[in-house]
């Protein structure tokens, strides 16, 4: 999907809402929380939401919101080919306004990233420049990579001022990108559920369906005996 960046200027939440759709369903007839949360403390809050959810202890609780905060920190970290992403991601701890940072988040505890928000906005002079002096030496704790993205979901016509900060750029369309593509692959996880009763004393029976929920299917059981101890 393309999106031209040259198109007038809307609010972020139209974006949000309009340009994500589902196969079935049209996405501009639901509510949409973006089209009131418009500032930038409320995107803040929002990216601050998704990357906490990469961190180990939500993998089982919301695995979807797991992979998609992760799906988003790799996204980040491909704009950094001198910082490589973690091989494994254990914590990930969020900092808002510190020392005027927008978000400070840092990775397995020795990770930080520095983001800038803006939405429609643009960096005032000198401003990602402290904060990046900030990151390099302000900040107290132990750091084998330091990373500096900013995000953008308004339009701006130039970014090289950005660049030559050494500020890796997030536009709208990389973030309905990824969201779109893992939108689909959510689509098309299979669901699994268990029914376990026991046969007698010693068996229990425990019968599983797999169903893709996104699809019109009845799904397939199947039906298995495990013997077990009381």
């Amino acid at each position: 999907m393309r999106y031209d960046s040259r198109s007038a200027a809307r609010p972020v939440g139209d974006d949000f809402g309009r340009d994500i759709k589902t196969n079935t369903r049209d996405a501009s007839v639901r509510p949409n929380l973006f089209k009131y949360a418009t500032s930038e403390l409320s995107q803040d809050a929002f990216i601050c939401w998704l990357l906490e959810a990469a961190d180990s202890k939500y993998e089982s609780v919301c695995p979807e919101l797991c992979a998609l905060g992760r799906a988003f920190l790799s996204l980040i970290f491909a704009g950094h080919t001198d910082a490589p992403a973690p091989a494994r991601i254990e914590t990930v701890e969020i900092q808002r306004q510190k020392a005027r940072i927008d978000i400070l988040c840092w990775v397995n505890r020795d990770i930080v990233i520095v983001i800038e928000d803006k939405v429609g906005t643009e960096q005032s002079r000198g401003q990602l420049r402290r904060y990046k002096d900030h990151a390099e030496t302000g900040l107290k704790q132990p750091i084998s990579r330091r990373l500096h993205t900013y995000i953008q979901t308004g339009d701006q016509s130039n970014y090289s001022p950005v660049l030559l900060d050494g500020y890796s750029i997030l536009r709208r369309s990389d973030l309905l990108e990824l969201f779109e593509s893992e939108l689909g692959k959510a689509r098309a996880r299979p669901v699994i559920s268990l029914t376990i009763s026991r046969a007698d004393c010693g068996t229990l029976r425990i019968r599983y369906r797999v169903t893709n929920p996104h699809r019109l299917r009845n799904g397939v059981e199947k039906q298995e005996s495990v013997s077990c101890r009381d």
